[in-house]
Order: C-alpha cells, then structure tokens, then sequence
C-alpha cells in the first residue's frame, strides 16, 4: 500500500504464538538450510520469563524444549533480553519508495494481513488470531479490524485483541492454560480492535465502499478466508468463507456475501465461495472479490486444486429486483409451469386425466423430498437442504458433480442439458401415461421426474448460469423463470410428439 510517497507492508510472524515448534515443520521452515535463523523477531527489546515448552523433534526425533524467541530446541535464561530490531516481523512497518528510512509503524501483531486508507485518513488492518496448535496453543483466538496507531504495540504474543492470553476462554481443550512469556510489556493495555470476528475465520483484505449504492464511505468490505481445518485447529461449524460489512465507527459487523450453506461451496457440492482473499473497486463501479478456490488442509500442508481459483464481479442491484435460490421458488417455477405446458399439449379429452397424473406427482415429489430432507439429512449430518444435491450426487457419483460445480462452462452445458432432457421426458412420460389406468404409476413416475427436475434445477443449473450472466444485469428470478420457460418449452414438444405418435396409424 501507498500512502504519502511511502510503502506500507504487513508482515506476519514466524510462529504462532512465539515459540517455535513441530506446526513449523509442515510447511519446511524447519527443513532450512539456516533453520536456527528461523524464529520471530521483536521490534523493540524484550525481557523473556522463566518459561520454555517442550515438544517432539519432528527432525531428529525424540523431545526438546524451546523458549520464545528463539531457535528450535534451544533454551534461554529468564530475564534474557531479545534485542529489538527494525527488520523484525508480526508488524507494519513502511519505508521509502526507493527502500530507505524503514519505520515500524505498529507490532505485536500476530498475522496483519489487509491495509487500506479509511475515508478518515487514517490506515486500517485485519489482522488473523493465533490457532490451536504447536507448542504453545491459543484456542478461541478472534481475528480483529484496527485502526492503525502509530508505534503501538498491540499485544502479541501475550494478548489476543486485547484480551490476555491468560483468559480461560483461550485455554485449549485437553491443554494448559497459556501464561505471558513476556516479563514486561510496552503497555498494560494495547489498543482495542474496531471490530472482532469469529475465531478462524481468517479476516483478509478489505476495501472501503466508495459511496452510493455501497453504502455509507465509512463501511469495510472484509474478505473472510476461511478456516483451514485441521492445519489451524479444529472447529465445531464452518468459519469465514465470506465477504462481510464492517462499520469502521461503530464496529458492528454484518453478512455481505455467504453461500447457501457454510463453509466452501465444494464441501456441499454446490457452486459459490470458496477462498474469498480480497476485495477491491474497480473504475466501472463494481466489487471484485479474488477467491483462491479448492484446497484440501493436511497435517502435511495444504494442497491446492488447479484452476478452481476465480474473480467475482459484484454489482449493486435494485433490492426490488432480488430472489433467493429457495427450494419452494425454483421447484414451483419449474414444475408447475413444465405441467401447465403438458396440459396444453395433451388436448381437452385428456385434460382431466392428465390434471389428476400432475397434482399426484407434486405432491408424491413434495412427500418424498419432505422425507428426504427431515429422514435423511440428520442420519448424514447435513443440513437438511442440501438433501437435494446429495441425491444427485447418489445419482452421477461425487467426482462427476465435483467437476460440474469447479468448472462453470461445463455446469452450465451439462445442468441445462439435464433440464432439456428431463423437460421433454416430463411430457412425454405424462403423454404416455394417460393410456395407463393405473394411478400408482402416474403417482411414482411424478414424483420420480419431479425430484430430479427439482435437483437439477435447485442445484445444478441456477448456481452454475447465474455468475456467467449476473454482470449483464439480468435479475435472479428472470433467469429461474427463463429456466423454467425452456423446460416447458421442451415438454410441449415431448408432449406433442408422443401425442402424433399415439394417432399415427402403425
């Protein structure tokens, strides 16, 4: 960042709560040649307690004892002063653009990550909270939103957005509670953060509404990460994985974009956010969110999928104008106006049989997908309406769905190809159907052709074709009705075919 012919950069810490351990080894800093160069540096002097923490040497093996500050396996007397220094890391430093005259601008920060100029003039960051993990873990750490002060200290590694690590709410489970390694710190109180969000939740770049349609200047649009199960801990329900709205004057933080579900859209087999990082304004008016797309966390590192990662572009649209991917929406659109057209097709002598075959096949889809999103769902521990995308991976297996939600193109052929298909097949089974007097099959076949019409529709068309055409400014619920056009279209044809086939003298 650029501020006054300076650069600012956020530079996060070595460790995660000073003390180098085994959570060091995943990604190979402890494999490095000059591994004893790889410990946190202050950026003032510090005075170390009477305090080391054992650990397993995932190197040579057997156990070692490390005190903060310091290299791997090595153990320092109480009272020994860490000397400070101006290259030191968990800060914000700035320099000159020729890279001269570095300053510290702020430290004792765990892991600052976005810096952006308010309104006001003044510079705000993110900064990510500690995890549950290495030799000295800190549970429930927060992420938090600040308003640089210049110099300050702000609490690393003995506090946690303000709060002492010697809080009982930071005490891992199963663990000990976290004691100060610090024998004195720069101040008693270091500043309190505007704004707190979930622990893991992993606040990232942000950018200020530039005003109109986005809201008031002085509101933030914060990328949330995401977390990163099980490298960053454990966690009871998904964290981040959206972009919300931080008022930098009040602190209050509310949902801007977040998927159906929580958590990575992939997890649940749908399209949406992944890995939001950041958000910036561009020139034409629009937000764009960068999302780093799939990843897998290991106990050995993170492994990345290649081209899952995408740019979303965001536009402000009438609030008038708006519609929820909702099962009743969709469901309802598509399959009453894909019967209504069957209807007409079939002619008036068999209006009446055919009305009886629709009403029993919508409410044997209603009943089964009633069924299967309050019977089957908790047996899956899922929340009950994702039901209809389960079935359909059940139907086309995991790695087929998988690769129709990663890759828009291919979603977009493939679930309109499926809708085209299950549109005709409607009218022509219905067709067919008037023949058979016996009204269970009408009931079964409806209900069959119902559900899947529902799955493709809810979860493989709209997810896939709305981001493809949501910059052209066509509103949700013209596309879910276009959608549902197209199918009945489809079945009128099926419907008048089958119906000339029956007539056709054989």
């Amino acid at each position: 960042m650029f501020v006054d012919e300076r650069i600012y950069v956020a530079v996060g810490t070595v460790t995660n709560s000073a003390v180098v351990g085994p959570d060091n080894a995943i990604f190979g800093w402890l494999k490095m040649p000059d591994r004893r160069g790889v410990h946190d540096v202050p950026c003032a002097d510090v005075v170390i307690r009477d305090v080391s923490f054992e650990s397993e040497d995932p190197l040579a093996g057997g156990r070692v004892r490390t005190s903060p500050y310091s290299a791997f396996g090595t153990v320092v007397p109480a009272g020994s002063v860490v000397p400070g220094d101006v290259r030191c890391n968990g800060a914000i430093l700035s320099a000159a653009l020729d890279g001269s005259d570095l300053r510290v601008e702020a430290w004792g920060l765990r892991n600052p990550y976005g810096l952006e100029v308010g309104p006001d003039g003044a510079i705000y960051f993110t900064m990510h909270g500690g995890d549950a993990r290495g030799s000295r873990p800190i549970e429930n750490a927060p992420d938090c939103f600040y308003r640089l002060e210049a110099g300050a200290w702000y609490g690393w590694p003995d506090f946690v957005c303000d709060a002492p690590v010697t809080d009982p709410s930071f005490r891992p489970p199963n663990g000990v509670q976290p004691a100060f390694v610090l024998a004195e710190h720069p101040t008693e109180t270091p500043p309190a953060p505007i704004a707190i969000f979930n622990p893991h939740a992993a606040a990232s770049g942000f950018a200020f509404s530039p005003g109109g349609a986005w809201g008031d200047p002085t509101d933030a649009f914060v990328a949330l990460f995401g977390d990163v199960t099980p490298v960053t801990g454990t966690v009871d329900r998904p964290q981040g994985v959206a972009v919300v709205r931080v008022d930098s004057v009040s602190g209050a933080v509310s949902p801007f974009m977040t998927n159906v579900i929580p958590g990575e859209a992939s997890k649940h087999l749908l399209g949406g956010l992944e890995h939001p990082s950041d958000v910036t304004f561009g020139p034409d008016g629009a937000m764009y969110v960068t999302d780093w797309g799939t990843f897998i966390g290991t106990l050995e590192g993170i492994k990345l999928e290649p081209r899952s990662g995408v740019v979303w572009r965001v536009v402000p649209t009438d609030a008038a104008a708006g519609f929820s991917f909702g099962l009743i929406q969709n469901v309802g659109l598509v399959f009453v106006l894909t019967s209504l057209a069957v209807l007409a097709a079939a002619g008036p002598r068999r209006v009446l049989t055919l009305a009886r075959g629709v009403v029993a096949g919508m409410a044997g889809a209603l009943a089964m997908g009633i069924f299967a999103m309050f019977a089957v769902a908790p047996i899956l521990d899922l929340p009950w309406f994702s039901t209809p995308r389960v079935l359909a991976t059940v139907v086309l297996g995991r790695s087929a769905v998988s690769d129709i939600v990663h890759f828009e193109s291919v979603s977009f052929v493939v679930g309109l190809g499926v809708l085209v298909a299950l549109g005709a097949a409607l009218g022509v089974a219905f067709s067919l159907l008037v023949r058979v007097p016996n009204r269970l099959r009408i009931v079964l076949a409806g209900a069959l052709l119902g559900l899947a019409v529902w799955s493709v529709a809810q979860w493989l068309v709209l997810p896939a074709v709305f981001p493809l055409v949501s910059d052209k400014g066509l509103p949700p619920f013209w596309l879910a009705t276009s959608l549902a056009l197209l199918g009945s279209v489809m079945g009128v044809v099926g419907g008048l075919a089958a119906r000339r086939a029956h007539q056709s003298p054989s």
